[in-house]
This record gives C-alpha cells, sequence and structure tokens, in this order.
C-alpha cells in the first residue's frame, strides 16, 4: 500500500524516543522515530511498617534489625524505580545496628517518571539496665578475686568473669526482677590449704580454739553441709593427699563460697553456720542501672585465710613465711649408695618435734631408679597410720605425700624414728639422696605449732659413711640445721 496510514492502539513502550516499523501484507516497510510523553501525574503508593518497640538480646544494649520485617513495600501505576532508607540508603534495613533509644526511620519510594512518595516509623530499642559490683577476697577486704563467673538470672540472663581488680558488669535488657550468683572453681582447689586448716577446724571442733569469725567457719564448712564437723578437717587432709574421693566431695562443692557483703550472719551455734542460699546470691528489684552488687570472696578450706586470690592459677601468700628464728622440723633420712636389686628402707627420723600439731610434704623420688614397696609406721607416740597421713595415689609416677594433723600439739625428744619406707632398687649406681627429695610442687613442705605458727621443714641426708653427719647432697641450709641440732 502507499502510506499514509492510520489507526489506533497502545504504546508498550516507556517514555522516551522510539523506533516504529511498519511492515504490509506486501512486504513494504516504512519506519519512524516516535516520541513519546509520558502524562503519569500518580506517585507511587508506600507502606511503612508499624512503630513498634524490641528489646536488645541477652547481655546487649544494642539491637541489631534481621531480615525484611522492618522494610517498606511500595507500588506504582507504571513502575517503582527504587525503594530506600535513610539508615543506610538501601532498600533493607537487614544488619543495621540500633542504640537504645527511639530512632525515625524513613522510607522513600521513586516511581520510573521519578514521582515520590514517603512514610515514616519509629523503631525504639528499650533501654538496658547495667548491674555491676566486685568481689573482693575476704582475706584482706581489698583484693579482688579473678575469673569468678557471675551470671544474671530472673526477668533477663546475662554472664560475666571478673578481671584481676574483681569487678564485674552485667546487662539486664528487660524486667525488673534479678539475681545474682558468683561461682568459681578455678585457680587451685588448695590455694592456701594446710594441714594447719585442718588442725584450725578439729581446735574448733574440740573446743580448745573456737573460730568466731563468720567467713570462717564458710571456709571451714569444706562439704556445704552448713555445719562444721570432722568431716571437713578429713576432707582437707585427704583432699591434700590427693585422695580422688575427697577431692570429687571437694570439686562437686567448689573452690569458692561467695557471701554478700552487706549480709549479717545469724549463728545458731559455734558448729552450724547459715544456710549457704540466705548469703551466696543477691535477689535485687531494680528500675534502673545500679552499682555496688559486691560480694566477699572465701577460698573452701583456707581457714586461715593464707590464700593469694591474684591472677589464676593462685599461690599460697608469699608473705606468710615461718619464723626464721625458729628451729626448723627436721626429718632425717640415712643416705647409701644404691645398688640394682636391693631392697632399702628410708626410715624417716624427726627433729626439734617441739609443740608440732601439724605436718606435711611432698615426696618425689625417681620411678625409674626405685620401685614402692610399702610404708611402715615406727612411732607408737604419735597418732600416725599408714592410709589416714600417706598419699600413695600418685606412688607409681614418684610421688609420696604426707600430712598429719591435731588439735593439740605433740613434743618428741631427741631424735624420734617416725615412718620407714621401702623401695626396690630398679637402678643403681647413685646415692640415695640423689633419687629423693621434698619437692613443694606436689605439697609445700611446712609444720605448724598449737597456736599455728609456722615452723620451716627441712629433710637431711646424713652421711652413709659417718651417720652422724649431714651429706654433702643434703637440701639447702642443711648444714646451719645440723649445727641447730648440735646446741
Amino acid at each position: 500500500g502507499t502510506p499514509p496510514y492510520s489507526g489506533t492502539g497502545t504504546f508498550p513502550q516507556m517514555p522516551g524516543t522510539q523506533q516504529y516499523t511498519v511492515t504490509d501484507a506486501a512486504g513494504c516497510m516504512s519506519t519512524v522515530m516516535v516520541t513519546i510523553v509520558s502524562t503519569d501525574a500518580t506517585p507511587p503508593t508506600i507502606n511503612c511498617p508499624a512503630s513498634n518497640t524490641v528489646t536488645p538480646p541477652s547481655g546487649e544494649c544494642t539491637y541489631t534489625i534481621s531480615g525484611t520485617a522492618y522494610n517498606a513495600t511500595a507500588s506504582d501505576n507504571c513502575s517503582v524505580a527504587s525503594l530506600i532508607n535513610d539508615l543506610n540508603n538501601l532498600a533493607s534495613l537487614n544488619g543495621v545496628v540500633l542504640s537504645a533509644g527511639p530512632h525515625l526511620i524513613e522510607w522513600t519510594a521513586t516511581d520510573v517518571s521519578g514521582l515520590m512518595n514517603t512514610c515514616q516509623f519509629t523503631l525504639t530499642v528499650a533501654a538496658c539496665k547495667s548491674i555491676t559490683g566486685v568481689i573482693l577476697w575476704q582475706g584482706d577486704g581489698a583484693a579482688g578475686v579473678n575469673n569468678v563467673n557471675v551470671a544474671l538470672t530472673g526477668d533477663a540472663t546475662d554472664t560475666d568473669a571478673t578481671v584481676p581488680a574483681g569487678t564485674y558488669s552485667l546487662i539486664a535488657n528487660a524486667g525488673s526482677n534479678f539475681v545474682i550468683t558468683p561461682t568459681k572453681n578455678t585457680g587451685g582447689m588448695f590455694n592456701g590449704v594446710t594441714a594447719a586448716d585442718a588442725t584450725a577446724i578439729q581446735q574448733h571442733l574440740t573446743g580448745s580454739a573456737y573460730i568466731t569469725d563468720f567467713y570462717r567457719l564458710v571456709a571451714a564448712d569444706c562439704n556445704k553441709s552448713n555445719t562444721i564437723s570432722s568431716v571437713d578437717a578429713a576432707l582437707i587432709r585427704q583432699g591434700l593427699l590427693g585422695n580422688p574421693s575427697a577431692m570429687a566431695i571437694l570439686n562437686a562443692t567448689n573452690a569458692w563460697r561467695f557471701v554478700r557483703t552487706d549480709y549479717v550472719p545469724v549463728l545458731a551455734g559455734p558448729y552450724v553456720l547459715d544456710n549457704f542460699s540466705l548469703y551466696s546470691t543477691r535477689a535485687i528489684n531494680i528500675s534502673g542501672s545500679v552499682a555496688g552488687q559486691d560480694f566477699y570472696g572465701v577460698k573452701t578450706g583456707d581457714v586461715l585465710e593464707e590464700g593469694f586470690p591474684g591472677p589464676d592459677p593462685g599461690i599460697a601468700n608469699p608473705a606468710l613465711k615461718p619464723d626464721p628464728s625458729a628451729k626448723p622440723l627436721v626429718w632425717r633420712v640415712r643416705d647409701r649408695m644404691l645398688k640394682t636389686g636391693e631392697t632399702v628402707d628410708l626410715e624417716f627420723s624427726a627433729i626439734n618435734f617441739n609443740d608440732i600439731a601439724a605436718f606435711q610434704h611432698g615426696m618425689r623420688f625417681d620411678p625409674a631408679a626405685l620401685q614402692f614397696q610399702n610404708l611402715h609406721i615406727t612411732n607408737t607416740t604419735l597418732p600416725l597410720d599408714a592410709s589416714g597421713n600417706f598419699g600413695l595415689f600418685q606412688i607409681a609416677q614418684g610421688e609420696l605425700r604426707t600430712l598429719w594433723s591435731v588439735a593439740q600439739g605433740y613434743t618428741l625428744p631427741g631424735v624420734q624414728p617416725m615412718y620407714r619406707v621401702q623401695f626396690k632398687v630398679l637402678k643403681g649406681g647413685m646415692k640415695l639422696s640423689e633419687a629423693v627429695s621434698f619437692d613443694p610442687t606436689i605439697m609445700s613442705a611446712i609444720a605448724y605449732t598449737t597456736p599455728l605458727a609456722q615452723r620451716e621443714v627441712q629433710l637431711v641426708f646424713t652421711d652413709y659413711k659417718q651417720p652422724g653427719l649431714p651429706f654433702a647432697n643434703s637440701q639447702p641450709g642443711d648444714y646451719a640445721t645440723f649445727d641447730l641440732l648440735q646446741n
């Protein structure tokens, strides 16, 4: 046909200049450039979420938006070109972190014609409550207890661990009723605990020296029975000796106890404590942040408060040392050359056993050179027995622990044979003093008098050729000790 052509219809294209081609039945074509002008005057429709208040996750004061719940929606009679918010200028709020308080969020929708529409809503992050305090060592009321796990329960939950200064901080992001509970079972089960603590309990039970300080009574209640009994002293002795059954009980009741600083004890008597639940937690009702939620830390078993609550692992307080002017308790053993295949007896004799109420030491021997055979008590004056005062639980690894405690000290004159340890020699060619020693990493060598004054403990090997003289391989200070023995 011959143009011009006429007709009606719709243009599917968007506004702008478009090229159109018309082809008739005979295959003749004609091309024309057409400029399409939009007459769209309708902005897009936009819908925002309803305003809302959200609570941060446990232990946090900020709220992180997740997913699409707070995204706007938009539609348009033509098409929506973009939909963005004013917080991150993106099409989604996913991942945006909001602090506590109200946040006005605006969404903007733009259609293909450049027409815009906006909506707003408010997302409020509930304010959190800060709960702070400090855990102080009762031994001096000033040093912090490190690595205490402090748990918050009730209307909200959170946990924190104390730093070396003993401070902690908890976040309560909802509610008002909470319980604070500190616990600690690290830092050395026997940090500061010695045979003297068992003696202190025994003196308390016999009435010869009552423990009147509430916190020391808490320390003495080793099995957490709310009573003081001979079981507590036995747990200290057997625990120090390495008895697995005693260790299991002590581990189950935790290495530390905690008493809130505002607690006023009401003791029913010298052997009955207030129930543990009355002072070991803090129940609080708060409307805002609070400070001063403090506790005292009490080391289980450390009745004499000789522990040192520094950074874990805890150790005995280095400031506490035996009186250097007092004669040490000396354990004398005769030295000898070891011969492979022979059986040797180590006779432990005590010297300067003056008003001794407790003693302890850990002996290390070379298991490649010596094989333990048996142990025999040779002193009948002292209430000493193989099962109650000696720890053979690591004997195969070359470790023998000795511990004894009573309420009233004993004085034994001169040189007193106390016990005998028998070994089979597996490898000879060395002196006994080269294969046996006291090892403070097993147990500190120390003794206590009835008033619980410390006394140094020494192991002295006497010359196998001249039994009355100390041997050259004796431990440091033994010649001075020998001089003392002669005076």
